[in-house]
């Protein structure tokens, strides 16, 4: 079974993390395992996260950097965690994906809706 882990940074701020929750809803009523985590100050983290879908049953898994842009967490942070994670699971294929902002559908989305928003005068 396959799932993903949707990762965000993280906050301390309240509320901040609502439009990810809806997210993680959305890509879970399209039949896909979806869990959300935090890289940072929030939880679960991506560990509780991960452990939670495996124990759903999922034997495959991506991680979704939920972020515009590589950084120092996907650059530094993150590889070694992945790693562990497999040495933890070896049981199930675990696999990071790049930060969404970075992929050309995504940035294409980002275009057209600020494109709208910057144009119409009403939206």
């Amino acid at each position: 079974m396959d799932g993903v882990v949707l990762l965000a940074h993280g906050s301390r701020a309240p509320g901040w993390s609502e439009p990810l929750r809806q997210l993680e809803a959305r890509v879970a009523s399209r039949g896909v395992r979806a869990r959300l985590a935090f890289l940072d100050l929030e939880a679960p983290d991506l560990e509780a996260a991960v452990a939670t879908l495996v124990r759903e049953g999922c034997t495959h898994l991506k991680v979704a950097p939920l972020l515009l842009g590589r950084g120092r967490h996907l650059e530094v942070d993150l590889p070694p965690r992945i790693e562990a994670l497999r040495a933890a699971h070896p049981q199930v294929h675990i696999e990071a994906l790049p930060a969404l902002g970075t992929l050309p559908e995504v940035q294409d989305a980002l275009v057209a809706t600020l494109v709208r928003l910057v144009v119409d005068r009403d939206a």
